[in-house]
């Protein structure tokens, strides 16, 4: 042993060593749980995104559906030639 080390297999030898393995391992908590939480954040945003997408979706097939319906209609069909004139006149 060197003068001034401490003793191998001392309490105070552990305790030298285990120090820095210590604080490397409450760093490494820590930054899991930061990643974790941001994890987290990430599944609801992405969650509540879906949820707002299905919703858009809804609307976009009610408007298609709308724009069938008014296409079907007997005005459209008898106002089909004077929108094919006004084309014409473009």
């Amino acid at each position: 042993s060197g003068v001034g080390a401490p003793a191998a297999g001392s309490g105070e030898a552990e305790k030298v060593l285990s120090e820095p393995v210590d604080d490397e391992f409450r760093r490494v908590q820590a930054s899991l749980r930061w990643s974790q939480s941001q994890l987290a954040e990430v599944g609801r945003r992405a969650a509540s995104l879906e949820e707002e997408l299905a919703s858009t979706n809804g609307r976009l097939m009610e408007s298609w559906e709308q724009i069938r319906l008014m296409r079907k209609s007997v005005s459209w069909r008898l106002t089909a030639p004077i929108r094919v004139v006004r084309g014409l006149r473009r």
